[in-house]
């Protein structure tokens, strides 16, 4: 055997024990592999494995329409609404605004959507000693006299009339008098929610999950 033949021998061999490793590091790599994939389906078949937003209102896309939300707290502020709060939320609102009811609050009713000569109100909270209109804007902007209309149509009202400019900061109206209208951020309304909730002292109802998955909402959305 020539030197050059010996050579090509040594590299041969050299080549067959590398080739030998890399298909045992192959073989080594495509089982953790396959272990992994396997562990990666149980988690997911067991429900363990998740992506996206768990709030309904973000699920169906509607996380930052403003009717939604005003219809959900019309449906919070109702004292027999199926929520299971009875007042408290309604309540904790009312001291907010600085609003009494000596009437109680059991005659309270709350519409959205209220139509007026020059207006239209977005949630109307009404009892016998007060009335609360409340603007709600999350992403759009305000109409020209927007504000303006709503306190002209609502402000003779009998009783003490409040209107409040929800919005994700707190943010004063521009198209009205700032100072008549109380501003009121979602942020606000989360805080109020969350400690009514807890007052409940760990008490279930059959509306609290909506409840819950509504503060999920506001959580996400407005921080």
């Amino acid at each position: 055997m020539t030197t050059t033949d010996e050579t090509r021998f040594q590299a041969q061999q050299v080549q067959e024990r590398l080739s030998g490793h890399h298909t045992q590091d192959v073989e080594a790599w495509e089982h953790r592999l396959s272990d992994m994939l396997a562990e990666q389906a149980r988690i997911v078949e067991a429900g363990d494995w998740t992506t996206g937003r768990a709030d309904l209102l973000a699920v169906v896309g509607r996380a930052r329409r403003e009717t939604i939300h005003c219809a959900v707290l019309a449906w919070l502020l109702n004292p027999v609404g199926a929520h299971g709060l009875g007042g408290r939320f309604l309540a904790a609102l009312l001291r907010h605004l600085s609003v009494d009811a000596p009437s109680g609050l059991a005659r309270t009713r709350c519409q959205t959507e209220v139509v007026g000569e020059l207006s239209r109100a977005d949630l109307i909270v009404q009892a016998p000693d007060f009335l609360i209109v409340i603007e709600a804007k999350v992403d759009a902007i305000e109409r020209p006299q927007q504000c303006a209309d709503l306190r002209q149509d609502w402000q003779d009202d009998k009783g003490q009339v409040v209107f409040v400019f929800l919005t994700p900061t707190g943010r004063a109206p521009v198209t009205d008098d700032a100072d008549a209208f109380v501003h009121l951020s979602f942020v606000e309304v989360r805080a109020m929610l969350e400690a009514e909730v807890d007052a409940l002292g760990g008490r279930r109802t059959e509306g609290l999950p909506a409840v819950d998955t509504y503060l999920q909402t506001l959580r996400k959305e407005f921080r």
